[in-house]
């Protein structure tokens, strides 16, 4: 019964696998980094999106909404980069434009698991 458990939870929508929390969480310290200081720290992103924030409406980067409501805030560009972490961990790091330079402004961890 124990073994047949997770399987049910998967078959039933169960949003992470076992043993992940299945949560994220927001790491602080990078924001107001430049997209170079990002690069130095962790690498060439796995992944690189650029959108404008008109098009942050799925439940992974609904939070972008408390820096930049909709819809008055439509047309800011925003840029994605999603790194991999030790132990199938992600990174992704959402920066703004400043002037020239791209910026941290939100960020969240979560594993490979992780269904938003």
């Amino acid at each position: 019964m124990v073994l047949v458990l997770p399987m049910l939870l998967v078959a039933l929508g169960c949003r992470h696998v076992p043993g992940d929390e299945g949560t994220s969480r927001q790491i602080s310290h990078l924001d107001g980094l430049t997209e170079q200081k990002l690069v130095n720290r962790f690498g060439v992103p796995k992944t690189t999106k650029e959108f404008p924030m008109s098009e942050a409406r799925s439940v992974f980067r609904v939070k972008l909404q408390t820096h930049y409501p909709l819809p008055k805030y439509g047309a800011v560009p925003i840029r994605e980069l999603t790194w991999e972490l030790p132990h199938d961990g992600l990174l992704t790091v959402w920066t703004q434009r400043s002037g020239t330079t791209w910026r941290a402004f939100e960020s969240t961890t979560y594993t490979k698991w992780t269904v938003f």
